[in-house]
């Protein structure tokens, strides 16, 4: 009874692994670009990361949500969410833009860090993202 507990979990560990493998195939994810907003009256500067999701199969994927964290120079800016559907469509790619769930007392520094930054900086997301109730680790990174 035992052996054949093993042999079913290892049966589904298989199919789940390879699973996620297939839903990483179907999707590639490219980080496009960061904008900021400078403060104006009441409103605090913002920052934005412009991501771009490429399917690539023939039937439509619906991406359920992003989350994870974002970095620059490896050091910790802030938590990003996406948790509103992004469908795409066979064969094409889309383009949304995430804000950053900053706190209120960093997010002045963070922008000057990012706007400061003399030779440059890299830029990285490391996301969780839902397809089809499916959740895909994928880390992006970029120099700017």
């Amino acid at each position: 009874m035992r052996n054949l507990f093993l042999i079913g979990a290892a049966a589904y560990a298989i199919f789940y692994f390879n699973r996620i493998k297939n839903f990483r195939n179907t999707v590639k994810v490219n980080f496009l670009t960061l904008r900021t907003s400078k403060a104006s009256g009441l409103n605090l500067p913002t920052i934005e990361l412009v991501f771009q999701i490429q399917n690539i199969t023939g039937l439509p994927v619906t991406i359920r949500g992003i989350s994870g964290d974002f970095f620059i120079n490896d050091r910790y800016i802030a938590n990003l969410s996406k948790l509103e559907p992004i469908n795409v469509a066979p064969f094409s790619e889309t383009t949304f833009a995430v804000k950053l769930n900053t706190n209120v007392f960093d997010v002045v520094n963070n922008i000057d860090l990012i706007l400061k930054k003399q030779g440059g900086y890299t830029a990285k997301a490391n996301l969780n993202i839902n397809v089809g109730n499916n959740i895909i680790p994928f880390t992006i990174e970029r120099k700017f």
